[in-house]
This record gives C-alpha cells, structure tokens and sequence, in this order.
C-alpha cells in the first residue's frame, strides 16, 4: 500500500522527507484497518548514496 518509504524513507537526516514517510505509514494502517488487513509492511531503514548502513542502523 505504502510506496513511499522508498522514496522518502524513516532513516533519512531530513526531517521532512521522515514526516512525508510518516504520512505515508499513516495512510497505510488507515487503508488497512478500513479493508480489514491485519497488517501493513513497514521499512526501517533504506541504505542509499545519502544514508551509509551505519546511519540507517542508528537512525
């Protein structure tokens, strides 16, 4: 349901791009809840050229 946390992922630095994440997250259990899922994926953490695999682990 939730596509976002690739592009605007949890472990970014930026903490609008974490908000948009966020949003997204919320978009998702309330769709969710709303078709009867029981559960929704949620990423973490993206490793990318902006975020090593230490700052992800931390973040």
């Amino acid at each position: 349901m939730n596509m976002d946390h690739w592009k605007y992922p949890l472990s970014s630095s930026d903490r609008a791009v974490v908000e948009k994440s966020l949003a997204g997250m919320r978009s998702s259990l309330h769709y969710a809840k709303l078709w009867g899922s029981h559960a929704v994926l949620l990423v973490p953490a993206v490793v990318n050229p902006q975020t090593s695999y230490h700052d992800a682990w931390t973040r």
